[in-house]
C-alpha cells in the first residue's frame, strides 16, 4: 500500500562528528521490508550527510552491503547522469537489489533482482550533486562547476567512510552513466589529489563510465561518423 508519512529526515553528520558511529549505523538501518521483498530480508542503510553547513547542503544516500563477503567486496558508488537525475534510477531500475514497477492499482511494488551488482559489490547510491533527487541545498549552495560537485562529494565520502570504517580498506570504484561521464573522473581526480595528505585515505582502484557524456564538441561529430 502507499505510504505518505515517511517520518523526519535522518541527518547523520552530528553523530559522525561526535564519533557515535554505532548509533549512526543503527539509525540509518532500513528496517521496513522493501515492497515485494518481504520474504527476502535485505540489509541496507540510508540517510542524509551534511556536506556544507553554511549552505545547508545535504546529500542523500542508500547503501546496500554486498550479499557475498562484504568485508572483502569493493565499494562501488553509482552516480546518475542528467545532470540532476537521482541515482535511485540506477538502484530501482538498473542494477540494484530490487527492481520496482507499478501494479494494476498504481502502487509501487518491487521484485528481487537476481542480477544485481550488490551480489558482489557494496553498492552506494548517491543523489549527486546537491539539488538532485532527495539531496538539497539553498539556492546559493548549488554547484556551478565540476570542481564544486567534487568538493561536496568528497566531503560526503570522507564522512561516509568515517561512519562505516569497516569498508575503509576495501577497493573503491566510482561508476556512472551519461553525465556521470563528468562526475566520475572528476571525483576520481579529487580523491587522487587529496589522498597523499588526507588523514582518511580512500582506496581508489578504478572508475567505470557507461554511455558517458564527456566532451560535447567531440560527441557532436559522432553522428556523421556513425551514419557512414
Amino acid at each position: 500500500s502507499r505510504r505518505s508519512d515517511v517520518g523526519e529526515p535522518l541527518y547523520l553528520t552530528p553523530l559522525i562528528q561526535s564519533g557515535d558511529i554505532t548509533t549512526a549505523q543503527d539509525l540509518a538501518r532500513v528496517t521496513d521490508p522493501l515492497p515485494g521483498t518481504e520474504s527476502t530480508p535485505m540489509e541496507s542503510y540510508s540517510g542524509f550527510i551534511t556536506v556544507d553547513e553554511a549552505f545547508d547542503s545535504n546529500t542523500f544516500f542508500w547503501f546496500f552491503p554486498a550479499q557475498v563477503d562484504p568485508a572483502e567486496a569493493p565499494v562501488v558508488i553509482w552516480l546518475q547522469g542528467g545532470p540532476g537525475s537521482s541515482s535511485l534510477f540506477g538502484l530501482l531500475e538498473l542494477h540494484g537489489p530490487i527492481i520496482t514497477r507499478f501494479d494494476e492499482n498504481g502502487d509501487t511494488v518491487g521484485t528481487v533482482n537476481e542480477y544485481t551488482w550488490a551480489k558482489k559489490a557494496n553498492m552506494l547510491y548517491i543523489d549527486n550533486p546537491v539539488g538532485s533527487g532527495y539531496s538539497y541545498t539553498k539556492t546559493s549552495g548549488l554547484p556551478t562547476s565540476q570542481e564544486d560537485v567534487a568538493i561536496d562529494l568528497y566531503e560526503f565520502l570522507i564522512q561516509w567512510f568515517t561512519m562505516f570504517p569497516q569498508y575503509q580498506a576495501n577497493e573503491f570504484y566510482a561508476f556512472g552513466e551519461s553525465y556521470g561521464g563528468k562526475w566520475v573522473p572528476t571525483i576520481a581526480k579529487k580523491i587522487h589529489d587529496e589522498n597523499p595528505t588526507a588523514d582518511l585515505k580512500i582506496n581508489l582502484a578504478g572508475i567505470g563510465i557507461g554511455d558517458g557524456f564527456m566532451s560535447p564538441p567531440e560527441t557532436a561529430v559522432y553522428g556523421d561518423y556513425l551514419y557512414q
